[in-house]
């Protein structure tokens, strides 16, 4: 994170999203945590029905703010892990 006007404004346009998105259709869950070691560092952690509901939580407005942000705000590109349940597990 460049700086901790940065962080507080990404963490500011985060939160505003937690909201909207746990309400999106085939939503799970969705949460967003500050790193223990440094709280300029974000985790998401979002668990979707689907690839569509996926593509609707992305479709937020609110999304896009926080995605407008991220270029000037990041000190290294954000990074995806994407997990698929094992059915039956």
């Amino acid at each position: 994170m460049r700086g901790a006007d940065k962080a507080e404004e990404v963490k500011a346009a985060l939160a505003a999203v937690v909201a909207p998105a746990r309400a999106a259709p085939g939503v799970i869950s969705f949460d967003i945590a500050a790193d223990l070691t440094d709280q300029n560092c974000f985790v998401a952690t979002e668990v979707f029905e689907d690839q569509s509901a996926r593509q609707r939580q992305e479709a937020l407005p609110q999304v896009g703010q926080v995605m407008a942000l991220l270029p000037t705000s990041l000190a290294s590109p954000p990074q995806l892990t994407v997990y698929e349940a094992i059915p039956g597990a």
